[in-house]
């Protein structure tokens, strides 16, 4: 209703800076920084941004209108890898073995002593990853993290097995390293420092960060983290949790990441199917309990790894994402066609009427019963489809084609696929939704859908907007991939999030 929805945008948008968030073009925008203050005179309104920074609490302060969030300063402290990890252990979760590498102090004005400090710093980095190599023998391969990015954008990788110094290392404790050769230690810090961490070291997104001279001297600047990947991993859930200003915590959702190559995050399926959802729902509780009493109201998203560890299923807490996440808007949306609830203590979507279906662990179906009044739902998503072929297309053109091409939602049903396009396809990107009865039927769904598209739109690739652009290729052939090896009845074919 036009009551309800108003859309404001900033008048000096077009004539600003590119990097310009939101909230800068709008406090640069008189005409729309007076509709929105006469939008919410009087009314019981809040500001929800994506993060909170300093331009955030200004206009909530000129406003005078609440974030419904955390402070800058809480954000600052722990949405950063090194603040996450922090929380994480007091609020008892287990985390990946690792270290933390603070931030090289700025403000040297003698050139000397700044080389100086950036050549200690090298020497940290080298020295904690050869003390975590001796004191995790059995770890193959290391992650590096730059502290304040997010999702994969500052990650870089070292695997052992193609580093030889480091392999032997590995293999021998530290108390029988040192009877032997005190000296092995030092020997294989200064090659680290020399040339194999330059040599060995991968890093996940080279657009960011073509060299590891541009990636080490960020790491350097603001900080980060080594942990172990672990060789064993069976899924990556996450979690969106919503905490209100008194304390109340709530589970929103829950999602098994999808990931490509390099720790790309390509989409998720609803629910989680790593681990089990009672374990994991007290993990989330522990870990939103610590959180509230660091000042974190509002919504985040809490990611984490599943793994077998000496026979048995552990899961790791990984990262804290302190705003409203992609797979949560993505399940507003879901919940907002399908009228259903999410139950947080089963884990599972629940409609309020249907034929109710259960997966043997082969997963195949069998109904359970026709006078069962709770039908369960399942989706996979994936939020940035992109091709050259969408660019321009009309939306009235592309959903006849999608209608004429079986890709459709049944309401009733509430199953099929849904596009989610903002304003138009000029930007040749899509956000895509296939739900299902189980995880299985929504993943062949999704599927089949990109299946459909990629036959009518091509498989061109847009490479103007760089390696994002590639999305339609690698999420196509992930999904297809997923797909097929959901088809064979083996059970091991199930752990399908890693």
């Amino acid at each position: 209703p036009k009551l309800r929805l108003k859309i404001i945008v900033p008048e000096n948008l077009p004539r600003l800076p590119g990097h310009f968030s939101l909230t800068q073009a709008l406090l640069a925008s008189p005409t729309a920084y007076k509709r929105l203050e006469i939008a919410v005179q009087g009314q019981r309104a809040y500001l929800l941004p994506y993060r909170v920074g300093r331009d955030e609490q200004e206009l909530s302060v000129a406003l005078r209108v609440p974030i419904l969030g955390p402070s800058f300063e809480c954000c600052k402290n722990y949405s950063t890898k090194i603040g996450a990890r922090a929380l994480f252990q007091e609020a008892d979760m287990s985390v990946a073995p690792g270290a933390a590498i603070q931030a090289t102090a700025a403000g040297y004005e003698d050139r000397e002593k700044s080389k100086e400090a950036w050549a200690s710093k090298q020497r940290e980095i080298a020295g904690k990853l050869v003390n975590l190599i001796k004191e995790n023998p059995f770890v193959r391969k290391w992650i590096f993290k730059v502290n304040d990015e997010y999702e994969s954008r500052g990650h870089a990788s070292l695997d052992l097995k193609k580093v030889d110094p480091l392999c032997d290392v590995a293999k021998r404790v530290e108390n029988i390293i040192s009877p032997q050769d005190p000296k092995a230690t030092e020997r294989v810090i200064a090659m680290l420092e020399e040339k194999l961490l330059a040599e060995h070291v991968q890093i996940h997104n080279t657009e960011v960060y073509p060299t590891w001279e541009s990636y080490v001297a960020q790491f350097k600047k603001v900080g980060g983290v080594i942990e172990a990947f672990p060789e064993w991993v069976v899924g990556s859930p996450s979690a969106n949790v919503f905490i209100d200003p008194l304390g109340n915590i709530s589970i929103q959702s829950t999602h098994e990441q999808i990931f490509f190559k390099e720790f790309t995050f390509i989409g998720a399926t609803f629910p989680q199917s790593s681990v089990p959802h009672l374990p994991l729902a007290q993990a989330i509780l522990a870990i939103a309990k610590k959180c509230y009493e660091k000042g974190i109201i509002g919504y985040f998203g809490i990611d984490f790894v599943a793994l077998k560890q000496e026979g048995l299923l552990r899961i790791w807490a990984v990262d804290l994402n302190l705003h409203l996440t992609k797979t949560q808007l993505t399940f507003q949306f879901f919940d907002l066609l399908s009228g259903g609830s999410f139950n947080p203590e089963s884990g599972t979507y629940l409609m309020p009427y249907g034929i109710s279906y259960m997966a043997d662990q082969h997963g195949k179906e069998s109904e359970v019963s026709a006078s069962n009044l709770a039908s369960r739902r399942s989706y996979v998503m994936t939020d940035f489809v992109s091709s050259s072929r969408f660019e321009g297309l009309q939306l009235k053109t592309f959903f006849k084609d999608c209608r004429n091409l079986g890709l459709t939602y049944d309401i009733g049903e509430c199953t099929g696929t849904a596009f989610n396009v903002i304003d138009t396809t000029s930007a040749g990107v899509l956000s895509i939704f296939s739900s299902g009865f189980t995880i299985i039927d929504a993943m062949k769904e999704a599927s089949r859908t990109l299946s459909v598209l990629a036959r009518r739109f091509g498989q061109n690739v847009s490479r103007g907007g760089g390696k994002d652009a590639e999305s339609f290729h690698r999420i196509y052939s992930t999904f297809r991939f997923i797909a097929d090896k959901l088809r064979s009845p083996a059970p091991s074919d199930r752990a399908y999030g890693s």
